[in-house]
């Protein structure tokens, strides 16, 4: 994969959710982009899985696995 494309789309999810922090799908998202991208990451990318469902996104029991969740 393109690392530019993920940086790019990084930055595009952080922007969203600075401009409306309940996006549920920005969290989602930067949670699925951060945890295969870096998976040292896991503690933040677990953060924005768990604002995703608070802000009332389905849940995702493949990125619970890979968050441990």
């Amino acid at each position: 994969a393109d690392k530019g494309f993920g940086r790019e789309a990084l930055a595009e999810m952080q922007k969203a959710i600075s401009l409306n922090p309940r996006l549920s799908e920005a969290h989602y998202n930067l949670a699925r982009l951060l945890i295969k991208k870096d998976p040292k990451q896991k503690a933040t990318a677990g953060e924005h899985y768990a604002n995703a469902l608070k802000f009332g996104a389905a849940p995702d029991p493949a990125l619970a696995k890979l968050l441990d969740k």
